[in-house]
């Protein structure tokens, strides 16, 4: 009885997440008709400012504000976020880019959670769209991972 009752806290608190994942875009501002979005050859400071605005909405809730592992939904998860100022320092100090973005993007399984990270990239995708927003979903991931890259610690 009690581990089914562990699991429907589990499911409501995954399926919270998943909603709050789908709102609170729309809320922040971040989902804008196809064509608003700056270009893909914006400066690296534009792109870590977007990369930050995003982050503060997909992953703050578990990863911080500070990017620390420290978010409010943090406590609620079976393992503890990791602290992404510290991903180079764990990588020999080179920021380990192509797999921050296969992390975001789903290629690669990042365990934790209980389960797995959800994959972000699917939740970059906007609804109503006729065309293929593979580029808008990239540059996103892109911009995040340039910001992540930018909080390193030192």
């Amino acid at each position: 009885m009690r581990k089914t009752m562990k699991a429907r806290l589990e499911t409501a608190l995954w399926i919270g997440i998943a909603s709050l994942a789908a709102v609170v875009p729309l809320a922040a501002g971040l989902s804008q008709p196809p064509g608003s979005r700056p270009a893909a050859g914006a400066t690296g400071e534009e792109r870590i400012a977007r990369g930050e605005r995003s982050y503060r909405v997909y992953c703050g809730g578990c990863h911080g504000a500070g990017a620390k592992g420290d978010g409010p939904l943090a406590d609620l998860l079976k393992d503890r976020p990791s602290d992404l100022t510290r991903l180079s320092s764990g990588n020999g100090g080179a920021f380990p880019r192509e797999r921050v973005t296969e992390a975001i993007d789903g290629r690669a399984v990042v365990r934790g959670h209980g389960t797995q990270m959800p994959v972000w990239a699917l939740s970059f995708r906007e609804r109503g769209w006729d065309s293929d927003q593979e580029q808008e979903v990239q540059e996103r991931i892109r911009d995040i991972v340039q910001y992540l890259e930018s909080v390193q610690a030192k």
